[in-house]
């Protein structure tokens, strides 16, 4: 998403949806380091930038990130990072290649917005999202190595734009995220703030409740098809750190699936004058209500549970940072894609990365702390340390439960 539009204002009145209960996140992070690459870089003909989803692919180590340049140069690049135990060794970009459209064909200008990119596990192909602000709508596609369109899932009615100016995905803020299941043949997809008919934009006093959308992958020769879909309410926290002047803007631009039955989640903040604030949650599913039938929420729905992970705020970047950027004066920039890396001293690595939104690089002279880069960052993904007297409290219950039953 460009996060320099404005937000048209909306006059209608929306009912709260519960939330579902509250739970403790399984995971914390570690920070492992940084990598910078300035904005206006080049490679293979093309300028560096907009990196808007990355993911990697574990049978050949190779990273794919894809750019939001909505020209008919729109592609992704193949990356060689090389990540170890105190941050990033190299960060290599190997190839571009151009994504093409249904007829095999570059698209034309401004008629897709690339957000998000994920290897398919199963055939080893390249699922993606376009956003398409207000020039259409917003899709799932399927695309090979190459480039060249595969498929596309249908996107359901309740998210497309008509004529009508209070149905479907709000401008620019439509399908950022992609995440796959476990083996492969669920994907999931979510709105980056709520449906026109479904809720407000998120302000400095509420947030806004955006779609989760879950659908089965198309197997096969298969004409485009949702074959099943479910949604879920996903509430999008209210903006943090605005003061209702300036732009105000607050996410959900990326999903990673955990594992465990529950999804990472990263919401990103963007006030004028501030910067990015970017928050990483773990989401629980479970209890939430399936909302798939509703054309319009109405506020009896129970919402997606979610349990903070980390702020990124917390970090010490601008002190750890590496002396060639060191005169930055954002310690954040527009974080938007999120991947699994290698395993680390026995613990999965995490990379983010940010959409620099082809801006100028600030060049350490004029001062101004609104130019951006892209950047990379890595963490350790570990489980939350059960606390040592934990497992003895739980013996003791259990003993007590069975000292009861003998004596009743």
């Amino acid at each position: 998403m460009k996060v320099t539009r404005l937000a048209g204002a909306m006059a209608l009145s929306f009912a709260s949806v519960t939330a579902s209960t509250a739970f403790a996140s399984n995971y914390q992070l570690e920070f492992l380091g940084e990598k910078i690459i300035a904005s206006g870089a080049s490679f293979g003909g093309t300028t560096i930038g907009g990196l808007s989803g990355i993911d990697y692919n574990k049978s050949t180590g190779q990273y794919y990130v894809i750019s939001d340049d909505r020209s008919p140069n729109a592609r992704f690049y193949t990356l060689d990072i090389n990540l170890g135990a105190t941050g990033f060794n190299a960060i290599n970009f190997s190839s571009a290649t151009t994504i093409k459209d249904i007829n095999g064909q570059p698209f034309a200008q401004n008629s897709l917005d690339p957000e998000a990119i994920r290897v398919d596990p199963v055939n080893n192909t390249l699922f993606w999202t376009s956003e398409r602000d207000q020039n259409g709508d917003p899709w799932i596609r399927e695309m090979g190595l190459d480039g060249l369109h595969k498929n596309e899932l249908l996107t359901p009615a309740k998210f497309k734009r008509t004529t009508a100016t209070n149905i479907g995905a709000s401008t620019n803020r439509a399908f950022e995220s992609l995440t796959f299941s476990n083996d492969g043949n669920t994907i999931y997809t979510a709105t980056e703030q709520a449906l026109i008919q479904d809720d407000t934009l998120s302000d400095i006093n509420k947030g806004s409740n955006a779609r989760i959308l879950v659908q089965d992958v198309p197997r096969g020769d298969v004409t485009p098809q949702v074959i099943s879909t479910r949604e879920y309410v996903y509430p999008v926290g209210p903006v943090a750190k605005g003061d209702g002047a300036g732009f105000e803007d607050n996410g959900l631009v990326e999903l990673l699936n955990l594992g465990n039955g529950n999804l990472l989640a990263v919401e990103r903040e963007f006030v004028s004058g501030v910067g990015n604030t970017i928050k990483v949650f773990e989401v629980d599913m479970s209890a939430a209500d399936n909302v798939a039938e509703k054309q319009a929420l109405d506020g009896t729905e129970t919402a997606v549970s979610k349990e903070l992970i980390l702020d990124f705020d917390e970090l010490d970047l601008l002190g750890n940072r590496e002396l060639t950027f060191a005169y930055l004066d954002n310690a954040l920039d527009n974080i938007e894609g999120v991947t699994y890396g290698p395993e680390i001293d026995g613990y999965q690595t995490l990379i983010f990365v940010s959409d620099d939104n082809f801006n100028a690089f600030d060049d350490g002279i004029d001062g101004n702390g609104d130019d951006q880069f892209t950047q990379f960052l890595a963490f350790k993904l570990k489980p939350v340390p059960v606390p040592a007297a934990l497992p003895l409290f739980l013996s003791a219950l259990t003993l007590l439960a069975v000292a009861r039953r003998k004596t009743a």
